[in-house]
């Protein structure tokens, strides 16, 4: 590059004095423009600028001028007012608008007018200033149907050509510019090792890069271990699975539609693309293509039916989150149905069909994360996700928590924490709805985990405004949202459903009442987390006010009044009726253990809630043929459930001063209870080794059969023995505390452990 270059491009020039403006100019200026003047304005490397002041009409209108010659002005000209048109276009603030472009009549000078912006010395507002960029990145993408990187004109640096050349990745783009700036100092070439270093600051500072590897190629690898598998019998396992009337409970309506397009697009790939160690070009094409349908933003209107919304996510606009629900859908069919012989015949090859789905299922979730282009359906798929993992890696494993913190995240990002109303959003009333049922769900979801592990909640109501989303079944048929649709959507939030008009059990039902329990249950740990509050019991006397009435408040046809096994209605709603009774206990229990002195000494009226609560698991775990997992799995509902109340019983029973006479559990119904759970869960008829929570449900297994040696062993020996064991170890019972060092609602391994410590239990440990 010349040494004049760097002269004109370090050095700006100030025009001033009076331009005459040449005919094309003055042919440009509104009708019946009155020119007032035409004089030198600002500074510029390359062009000379000026300011044209005239009248129409009576009204003053000032125009910006450039003026350029030489060989490239009209190249650098038309690059200009290309992209200064989109820009403007795209976002209408941010930069002034060009008018047009030409070649002047009496010289060889190009001339652009721009509308006029008065600039002002200093910084502008960074908040102004990212808001706009941030506006222009998003909103351009729907300017460019094709998802690739580039431009169609030439721009120029100065009087340096830009290569704008259309290109499938940004990386590609940048190392093309970086390879013309290269040659513009002289570097005919660049080695290996220099385009690595080039690329490397790309490659820390962006998430399309992961180990070296761009984006498109693991995208590339992600389609190409999908279609290594037997797509059709999978489709088929999911439907199997949704003949059950069971289904993901946030994405339900998009679930068989994901399935037939995952089907189509793998159909419509030659047959030799199939089983190859390397994508094919095929393959790179087609995961190209998603990913750029994935960038495309989801365009909403109020008047948007569900017909255009689902166009685009199917068909020709297929993304890589319509993928991601299908093999999500996919991985839970494997977990619920025991056996497909078409694609296993045994234990282990279920769970390796379970790993590899989960696999290809977190592909297409880190696929659209890296895309940084958040919508509705990546929030569903970060939800479903989050539940395989819950159900695959165990609810303790750190990747079940370190994604229900991603969710929470992009809820908040979102901002569907905040008032979500269709009418001022300008979206939808199906969208509005199914935003609603995202935060509820995700709410509750946020409280289970956290009540389950002992640790503080993501998402805490103080910031949040609760909104349920209404029970309209017909919500998702293919046409239009009505009106009426939407004043039912009001009176059913508001609880005014007809006896003649019965709520649907359903998933939306579901998750109405899940999260309006969770909502009592963050006011329940506000009591653990100031137990010594003076307020104390009138704060736990208003919660067991709420929790009452909110119970009272459910639709008759929602309350499990019989035990499980007199219940005849169909599996789903067997499910969902133990599931919302159990979840309204466990916020009582929640309560009680909330206002206990000292947890190794339960009263009666939490013994009373525990009773029930385990004589409810007891029926899921003996009568799970006849259930589907409406939302929650069986090993959850007893991780839930079903040990914390088993731990509060076993107290209970230990403790010889506890009466269990008055309580309508009898001793040994109790004891009988305990006995199932340990026998079930011993026999492996309900979890084996190598799954989610075996280690808990060995060690509390261990430690309850312990107990029941403890109470079973005949003879007055054996009496003597206990008694004499209580008797000589009384100081040592007054400082055991099975809560010592973690929170009184966990009841996780370090429950059982420290339970399996006391004085009558020393030297009756089983081991499975």
């Amino acid at each position: 590059m010349s040494q004049s270059y760097w002269e004109v491009q370090s050095h700006p020039k100030v025009h001033e004095g009076d331009i005459e403006l040449d005919a094309n100019i003055i042919a440009q200026l509104p009708s019946g423009a009155t020119i007032k003047s035409c004089r030198g304005h600002g500074g510029s490397n390359w062009n000379t600028t000026a300011r044209i002041d005239f009248q129409v009409n009576g009204e003053q209108i000032t125009y910006f001028l450039k003026l350029a010659e030489g060989p490239k002005a009209a190249a650098m000209f038309h690059g200009e007012y290309e992209s200064m048109k989109l820009i403007n276009e795209i976002v209408p603030a941010f930069s002034p608008k060009p008018l047009a472009w030409g070649k002047c009549k009496d010289s060889d000078r190009h001339f652009i007018p721009f509308s006029f912006h008065i600039l002002h010395k200093g910084l502008p507002s960074i908040p102004r200033l990212t808001h706009a960029v941030a506006q222009l990145h998003t909103l351009s993408v729907d300017a460019n149907p094709t998802g690739k990187f580039g431009f169609h004109t030439t721009t120029y640096n100065g009087t340096l050509p830009q290569d704008n050349t259309w290109t499938d990745t940004w990386e590609e783009f940048y190392i093309r510019g970086m390879r013309q700036i290269y040659a513009v100092f002289g570097i005919e070439s660049l080695s290996s090792d220099s385009c690595s270093a080039a690329q490397e600051p790309v490659s820390s500072a962006s998430r399309d890069m992961l180990n070296g590897q761009s984006l498109a190629d693991r995208a590339a690898h992600a389609l190409n271990q999908l279609i290594r598998m037997d797509i059709p019998r999978l489709r088929k396992l999911v439907q199997v699975w949704l003949d059950k009337k069971v289904n993901l409970p946030l994405a339900e309506p998009f679930v068989a539609r994901c399935a037939d397009a995952t089907q189509a697009m793998t159909a419509s790939l030659p047959s030799s693309t199939i089983g190859l160690p390397e994508p094919s070009a095929v393959v790179v094409q087609q995961a190209k293509l998603m990913l750029r349908n994935t960038r495309r933003r989801l365009v909403l209107r109020r008047e948007s039916t569900v017909a255009e919304y689902f166009a685009q996510m199917f068909g020709d606009n297929l993304r890589w989150e319509s993928l991601g629900i299908f093999f999500n859908a996919a991985t839970r069919a494997a977990l619920d149905v025991a056996s497909f012989p078409s694609l296993y015949t045994d234990d282990q090859q279920r769970r390796d069909l379970i790993r590899a789905l989960t696999y290809v299922g977190d592909c297409c979730l880190e696929t659209c994360l890296a895309l940084d282009s958040m919508n509705d359906l990546q929030l569903i798929l970060q939800y479903e996700n989050f539940i395989v993992h819950s159900q695959v890696d165990g609810d303790q494993s750190y990747h079940s928590w370190r994604r229900i913190g991603d969710v929470a995240s992009s809820l908040f990002a979102l901002g569907y924490h905040e008032k979500i109303d269709e009418t001022t959003s300008n979206i939808p009333l199906f969208v509005a709805e199914l935003r609603k049922a995202t935060s509820a769900r995700v709410y509750a979801a946020d409280k289970s985990l956290a009540i389950f592990l002992g640790r503080p909640p993501r998402i805490v109501k103080a910031y949040c405004i609760f909104q349920l989303p209404a029970n309209l079944p017909n919500i998702w048929d293919t046409g239009d949202a009505t009106t009426a649709a939407g004043q039912d959507a009001e009176r059913t939030v508001v609880g005014e459903t007809s006896s003649n008009d019965l709520e649907v059990i359903n998933y939306t039902a579901d998750t109405r009442c899940s999260a309006r329990f969770a909502w009592l249950k963050e006011d329940v740990l506000g009591l653990f987390r100031h137990r010594m509050s003076p307020d104390q019991v009138e704060k736990a006397s208003a919660i067991r006010a709420a929790v009452e009435d909110q119970w009272r408040e459910l639709p008759a046809h929602f309350k499990l009044t019989t035990s499980l096994r007199h219940c005849h209605s169909d599996p789903f709603t067997r499910d969902f009726l133990v599931g919302t009774r159990l979840d309204y206990l466990h916020t009582l229990f929640l309560l009680h253990l909330a206002s206990l002195r000292q947890i190794s000494e339960p009263d009666e009226a939490l013994l009373t809630v525990a009773g029930e609560m385990l004589s409810h698991i007891v029926e899921v775990i003996i009568l799970r043929d006849r259930l589907v997992n409406s939302w929650t799995s069986l090993i959850w509902k007893v991780a839930q459930y079903g040990l914390p109340a088993a731990g509060i019983i076993s107290l209970a029973l230990l403790h010889s001063t506890v009466n269990t006479g008055a309580s309508p559990f009898s001793r040994s119904r109790l004891v009988q209870d305990l006995s199932v759970l340990v026998a079930e869960i011993r026999t492996g008829a309900m979890i084996q080794a190598g799954e989610p929570n075996f280690a808990l449900f060995t060690r509390a297994t261990s430690t309850i059969q312990s107990l029941l040696d403890s109470l079973m062993t005949w003879g007055q020996s054996r009496t003597d023995t206990l008694n004499s064991q209580v008797d000589t170890s009384t100081q040592y019972m007054d400082r055991w505390d099975p809560c010592i060092n973690f929170d009184p609602w966990e009841f996780e391994i370090d429950f059982w452990a420290n339970l399996a410590e006391h004085p009558t239990l020393h030297g009756t440990s089983h081991e499975n």
